[in-house]
């Protein structure tokens, strides 16, 4: 049984399927597509062309992206000697792809290949062309792919990798963000990342590293088995100028952990350490079938940390705390106190200083005091 079909559509009003969508849709379609099908091997052979104008689905971004004329172009076909795409062509005033090649049960490659000519309708921080090349082979039971990315102001990403018909995988990954500024002002300079990942017998293995400007850096490694979801994760970070962030606190702030989990229930140990004192420690363990908590947090912040966030305010100081959740993640679970010695507040509009604050707030079955 064969079905073929040669169809033209032309609708000149996508908002009469508003309702039908359940969402305001806009513009205009005129469609072409002739073929056929098989159902019973599942081969099929297409030639599609379409051309639309002023799409839209009330959604900002994407109609932004897909305002003015539209067009597609794919002629594909499978049979018994694997899938061919021929011609796939997409132009529009904001996006292009394009994608053709051949692949069937022992070989063959593939190009993929897009760009988008606006980011910053996606991301205001990244005005410029973002642009995709990707390749696809296959040689007998392993397929390999690279994909590069290429952003604006040489931002760029690439992930290279190959799977295999018995399940190994191994990918490798390197990313880089030149202009971190544009995201976090107080950080200029370059973001790099990169790491690997590899799958074998059901078991994956990862781990990455991240650099970046302020003496930032970051390590984490992992393990994760597929047939009983046992992870363990362990990770170690640090800004090694703080003062870009925060100017009170000049210096080091490092954090390092891990975390397990083992038949529905994580545990988590790390700690963090800062200059002024900062010092602390979370521990304890989270029960998935449960849905409870047996976590405690010790240790000293330092209210300069708040400043960022309170400008023009300041507040300077220690906050000891001492904290334990035990049971479901509500409020009646958390107990503990927090307490600040000797802190001080600036209020430039009140023209206010206050010296000398000691106060401690004791949590425990939902309320807290306030001493």
């Amino acid at each position: 049984l064969k079905v073929s079909t040669d169809l033209t559509a032309d609708l000149a009003d996508l908002a009469r399927f508003s309702d039908l969508a359940g969402r305001p849709l806009g513009g205009a379609v005129q469609a072409k597509v002739k073929g056929s099908f098989t159902p019973l091997s599942g081969a099929f052979d297409t030639d599609l062309s379409m051309q639309a104008q002023d799409l839209s689905a009330g959604i900002a971004q994407a109609d932004e992206l897909l305002k003015g004329t539209t067009t597609l172009a794919l002629k594909a076909a499978r049979d018994e000697n694997g899938i061919a795409i021929d011609r796939f062509e997409l132009a529009g005033s904001a996006l292009l792809a394009s994608a053709a090649g051949t692949l069937n049960s022992d070989a063959g490659r593939m190009e993929i290949t897009a760009k988008l000519n606006r980011l910053e309708v996606l991301l205001p921080q990244t005005p410029g062309a973002l642009e995709l090349a990707t390749t696809l082979t296959r040689n007998g039971d392993t397929l390999k792919g690279v994909a590069e990315l290429k952003g604006p102001h040489t931002s760029s990403a690439k992930l290279d990798g190959s799977v295999t018909l018995e399940g190994d995988a191994d990918f490798t990954f390197a990313a880089a963000l030149n202009e971190l500024a544009r995201f976090v002002p107080q950080l200029a300079g370059k973001l790099t990342a990169q790491g690997t990942a590899a799958r074998r017998n059901g078991e994956w293995q990862i781990a990455g590293k991240a650099a970046g400007p302020a003496a930032i850096a970051a390590d984490i490694e992992g393990r994760f088995t597929e047939n009983n979801g046992s992870t363990d994760l362990r990770f170690d970070a640090a800004i090694g100028q703080l003062q870009r962030l925060v100017p009170d606190l000049p210096g080091r702030l490092a954090a390092k952990g891990t975390a397990a989990r083992r038949d529905g229930t994580w545990t988590i140990d790390s700690t963090a350490s800062g200059p002024a004192g900062i010092d602390s420690r979370v521990a304890g363990s989270w029960s998935e079938a449960k849905g409870t908590a047996d976590v405690t947090a010790k240790g000293t912040l330092r209210l300069e940390g708040l400043n960022p966030f309170i400008s023009p305010n300041l507040m300077a100081g220690p906050a000891n705390f001492d904290l334990a959740l035990k049971g479901p993640a509500a409020l009646s679970s958390l107990s503990g106190s927090l307490s600040v010695q000797d802190a001080s507040l600036a209020i430039p509009a009140a023209a206010q200083r206050l010296e000398d604050i000691d106060a401690t707030v004791r949590l425990g079955n939902s309320t807290a005091q306030v001493q």
